[in-house]
């Protein structure tokens, strides 16, 4: 389970976003934090039961710090993040694999399969894995459990305008051939996020998960 006081300390940090105020509250923060990295750390070590590529991962290189990056003038006025988030992939946060992303914020929680900022090259691959294994991608995304857990799979960022070369524009994955990238959520209210079971709350919904990431995964390796 998280810390109690997770959501209030950072509405408050949303609110009072400034050194001072940090400084004060940074022991409360430090309890935060190690009670969050317990969490991923109880993930990790669960996922990789049921997906290989989890094997060997890093809590430490998984999630992220609450520190902004200094160098960006835009970052200066709040220097800290107001949630706390992670990355469960093959090689850590920095990932070009799927992930199993847990973002915890007020109001603003979920939990996340997807694989996301796609580099074209990779993004192609998907595209023509989704096309040509069209059977297997709709048997995931169509499972009950699935559809009542995720939602539909959608794009965060804008489709692709025009229908790419060598695509059959009557195709039914066509929706999905236009995605730039692929993602799947589950939000979590507040009350959620502080069950005292949210640990394997989590793990059921990773559990769910997994085929989706792994066809993410089999066409990011896929030589076509």
């Amino acid at each position: 389970m998280l810390h109690p006081q997770t959501l209030e300390f950072l509405k408050w940090l949303e609110e009072f976003n400034d050194k001072k105020f940090f400084e004060l509250y940074k022991p409360l923060y430090l309890q935060i934090k190690e009670q969050f990295e317990n969490l991923v750390s109880f993930l990790i070590e669960n996922i990789s039961k049921f997906d290989k590529n989890i094997i060997w991962v890093e809590t430490k290189k998984c999630t992220f710090r609450i520190y902004k990056d200094m160098r960006f003038p835009r970052n200066r006025e709040k220097p800290y993040k107001i949630n706390l988030w992670a990355n469960i992939a093959y090689g850590g946060k920095k990932s070009s694999y799927a992930w199993y992303y847990i973002h915890i914020q007020n109001q603003q929680s979920y939990f996340s399969g997807w694989v996301f900022f796609v580099q074209p090259k990779t993004a192609n691959s998907i595209r023509k894995y989704i096309y040509k294994n069209w059977k297997k991608f709709k048997k995931i995304i169509e499972n009950p459990e699935f559809k009542k857990t995720f939602g539909e799979v959608f794009s965060y960022h804008p489709k692709l305008k025009k229908i790419p070369k060598d695509f059959d524009p009557n195709h039914p994955s066509i929706k999905y051939i236009l995605h730039r990238d692929w993602l799947i959520n589950k939000k979590l209210s507040n009350k959620e996020v502080l069950w005292k079971n949210i640990d394997k709350k989590m793990l059921e919904y990773a559990k769910i998960a997994k085929p989706f990431n792994q066809f993410l995964n089999d066409a990011i390796q896929a030589k076509l």
